[in-house]
């Protein structure tokens, strides 16, 4: 169970009888009723207080006939429904239910946590399970929406959301000290059937303001940048397509493009100096579940970038593969791929570039590393950066960092050893406070970073 979801880990049990459509809401004594608007929009995580209680379903295994005849009844959706849905979320932080093997898992979770959210056979029931609604009819598929930080909000009865974040920060580095709004971004996004969207448009570093030895300089930035902007294509629950402009699906770091959403201010230079942050152009994906998940990538673009500003590096072309497989609390990740950068001059040069990724995320700590490399025909632009990174929840919303870097990069003639000490706070998880000291092999660049981020 990842600590997104242990934030929650709150009341009520959901059961199913299967006697002639007769299913039964239960939990234990102490918990209140729900309704069938509420149990769908609690498995949604559209409703996760009732009566000041944190509510979280909990899933059986994909695939497993119960929890099928579960979503089809009182969600009023399929799987592959369900899976766009959470795609989608995912962008917004928010993680599916958490799956269990077995009813009689179920069970267990529900009796050792004072809460949580299931489904069971009724022959599965016992004496110290309170039954609080019953019905006989076809579910309510409806529900009543009730805004949440972090969720966006809905035009009216489209599939089409509106929502936003902003981050403000504040660095003290060698006598100099900035403060900034540095990311004031709107988002929209949706889905019908099989296809999606996103719609992404920031001002980056929107406000600063730096004082150096008594005097100050302000800036202002009012350019509106389109960071990304795609449509997908899921045409089962093995391949998917999107075109447009969109993250570069290289690493764990750069699908983490949302402030609120990294766990540090700062971001490892191995995400800065060894590939297009952004790729404009069509990315073919192709997923398995069998024990693990195997995910393989497959980008292409052939045309000048979309909002190049808005990029770490001017490209035209850029061609790349990634290779990704998770099970249980470990993942492991390669990418590989060759851009065309185009400098002030005109000039176009071809890069190439490797990194390979690994996790382990557990209940209480997560591990995380990258490294790669880059060259051109002619040079290692940069013979390697990387950085590995380790947390510890303290609590669910308290979490201390510690992430240890290195890059040498021969094309700006630049090296660096950098060791950071972090501590995130997150009151709500749309919401999050954040410190860091970052402690430099050139000590002129040893740094304290403040941050607040909000997602809306």
């Amino acid at each position: 169970m990842k600590a997104p979801m242990r934030v929650l880990l709150l009341s009520s049990l959901v059961c199913l009888r299967f006697s002639a459509d007769e299913y039964v809401v239960i939990s234990n004594k102490n918990a209140h009723n729900l309704s069938t608007k509420q149990i769908k929009a609690i498995y949604l995580k559209k409703l996760i207080i009732v009566n000041d209680v944190s509510m979280v379903p909990v899933n059986l295994d994909s695939g497993d006939e119960l929890r099928d005849k579960f979503e089809q009844e009182i969600l009023g959706m399929n799987s592959s429904q369900l899976k766009k849905y959470w795609t989608q979320q995912h962008y917004l932080g928010h993680r599916p239910p958490i799956s269990l093997k077995s009813q009689e898992s179920v069970k267990r979770f529900i009796k050792n946590v004072d809460g949580s959210v299931g489904y069971l056979e009724t022959s599965n029931l016992d004496d110290n399970i309170k039954t609080l609604y019953t019905w006989r009819d076809e579910p309510d598929n409806t529900y009543e929406y009730q805004y949440k930080l972090g969720d966006g909000t809905q035009i009216g009865s489209l599939p089409i959301y509106i929502g936003g974040y902003l981050s403000i920060d504040y660095r003290h580095m060698n006598g100099e000290r900035r403060y900034r709004i540095d990311d004031l971004a709107v988002l929209s996004y949706g889905n019908y059937d099989n296809f999606s969207y996103m719609a992404e448009f920031e001002h980056k570093a929107f406000f600063a303001k730096t004082y150096v030895n008594g005097s100050s300089r302000s800036e202002n930035n009012s350019k509106l940048h389109t960071e990304r902007l795609y449509a997908d294509y899921k045409r089962d629950e093995h391949y998917a397509f999107r075109l447009g402009k969109y993250n570069s699906p290289i690493g764990f770091w750069n699908l983490l493009p949302v402030n609120v959403l990294r766990d540090t201010t700062s971001v490892p230079m191995s995400s800065f100096i060894l590939f297009p942050q952004f790729t404009t152009g069509f990315d073919a994906s192709y997923s398995s579940l069998n024990g693990g998940e195997l995910k393989i990538d497959l980008m292409a673009q052939r045309n000048k970038g979309f909002d190049d500003e808005y990029n770490n590096y001017k490209i035209d072309e850029h061609y790349a593969f990634g290779i990704a497989y998770e099970k249980d609390d470990y993942a492991l990740k390669l990418n590989g791929g060759r851009f065309t950068k185009t400098d002030a001059a005109a000039t176009a040069k071809d890069f190439n570039y490797a990194l390979l990724s690994a996790k382990c995320d557990t209940d209480k700590y997560q591990i995380m590393g990258e490294l790669g490399s880059q060259s051109s025909s002619d040079q290692t632009t940069t013979p390697y950066a990387g950085y590995l990174q380790g947390l510890y929840r303290v609590t669910p919303k308290h979490i201390a960092v510690l992430r240890a870097e290195a890059y040498k990069d021969n094309v700006a003639n630049a090296k660096d050893k950098i060791a950071i000490l972090g501590y995130t706070y997150r009151p709500l998880y749309p919401v999050a406070l954040k410190a860091e000291y970052q402690i430099h092999s050139n000590h002129n660049e040893d740094q304290t970073l403040l941050s607040l981020s909000v997602m809306f």
